[in-house]
């Protein structure tokens, strides 16, 4: 994933802490250049604020797993969708 060089914090996650910035990110140079983005996760949004970061990023389009079928158990991990079914339905 190439998004920016944002540094790790001595204390917290940039990810909630700072995740109401704008930055300079690889996908909003993407979109000034006529390109269009999307990041796919198999977990909530608001796990890790993805919802709320990857904006800030400038991608253009955030599929959870809202967006996917986590109906069986037998396709979720601990932490969301697992990737054979992740990759499936993306």
């Amino acid at each position: 994933m190439l998004e920016n060089s944002l540094f790790g914090l001595p204390q917290g996650s940039a990810f909630i802490t700072k995740g109401q910035n704008t930055y300079q990110a690889a996908p909003a140079i993407l979109s000034d250049n006529g390109y269009t983005s999307a990041v796919f996760h198999g977990n909530s949004g608001t796990f890790w604020n993805r919802n709320e970061i990857y904006k800030s990023f400038g991608y253009d389009h955030f599929f959870d797993a809202s967006y996917y079928d986590t109906s069986s158990e037998k396709d979720m991990a601990e932490y969301g969708l697992m990737d054979k079914p992740f990759f499936e339905q993306s």
